[in-house]
């Protein structure tokens, strides 16, 4: 265990999941068996976990770099286990491999991850260098422009998704990118949602929910104090308002540099 993260730099695999309650006793077993196994692998930092009374529950390990942490995700042992999870004692559950970036307190708290059925995608920190990431964020641009007069869009191309406050997240399904999404650290201590987009080809399969919690997580995590979006007000971008509204953004101001033309609306989700 851990009261802190380790420094920049670390890597952590987070383990997100929805519990059953089924044979209580052989998860509490396999959830020791791991955490020990955990510890005897290289470049091991450290674990912490909590799970609320509805069963939902997020576990971190710390790792000292990348290599280090996919061993551990990628273990045999490990991936028998959540396969077995999957099995038996998990509604559903996520995989993240995300890069610690500041030190912070651990809290025992929950982000607010809400627990339905469907297929598990694994979300991973992405550095926009690969091909399918690529098409999918100039598919979400070219989507934008179709939807919004040129001075509405306020979509980011590859440039704007690099700068140093931003981290970019994509969900994979085996070898594809389903989705894609983006948080924006700003000065006041808030923060933005960027760039979401679903391929096509995973609609209505919940990996925008995979990227949206994995968004809340990590604002939550780094104290970000309200996290905010900007988007259209067109019947087209009404699927993602329910989506945001499922996980308690309401409708508010217009925040940051945007002003309210009568195009966009404007989202918000207090942490604090």
């Amino acid at each position: 265990m851990r009261d802190r993260s380790p420094p920049p730099g670390a890597v952590a695999v987070i383990f997100v999941s929805s519990r059953t309650q089924a044979d209580a006793e052989g998860y509490a077993a396999a959830a020791e068996a791991m955490a020990k196994a955990a510890a005897a692998h290289d470049g091991y930092l450290g674990i912490v976990s909590s799970r609320d009374s509805a069963g939902v529950g997020i576990t971190v390990s710390w790792w000292r770099n990348h290599a280090d942490a996919l061993a551990w995700r990628d273990d045999p042992d490990h991936s028998r286990i959540r396969e077995q999870g999957r099995a038996v004692w998990y509604d559903w559950y996520q995989v993240i491999v995300a890069t610690v970036d500041r030190a912070y307190d651990w809290q025992q708290s929950l982000s607010p991850f809400k627990a339905e059925e469907g297929p598990a995608f694994e979300v991973r920190e992405d550095d926009l260098s690969g091909e399918e990431t690529r098409a999918l964020l100039a598919l979400h641009l070219a989507g934008m422009r179709a939807d919004s007069s040129p001075e509405n869009v306020h979509a980011l191309d590859l440039t704007g998704l690099t700068i140093p406050e931003m981290t970019v997240w994509t969900a994979w399904a085996g070898p594809r990118v389903a989705a894609v999404g983006a948080l924006k650290m700003l000065p006041d201590g808030t923060a933005e949602v960027k760039s979401m987009r679903t391929h096509p080809d995973f609609l209505r399969q919940r990996a925008a929910q995979a990227i949206l919690d994995t968004i809340i997580a990590v604002a939550k995590a780094r104290g970000v104090r309200r996290l905010s979006l900007e988007t259209g007000s067109l019947p087209s971008f009404d699927p993602a308002v329910a989506l945001y509204h499922s996980r308690g953004f309401e409708e508010g101001p217009a925040f940051s540099h945007y002003t309210d033309g009568g195009f966009s609306r404007f989202l918000h989700l207090d942490l604090a």
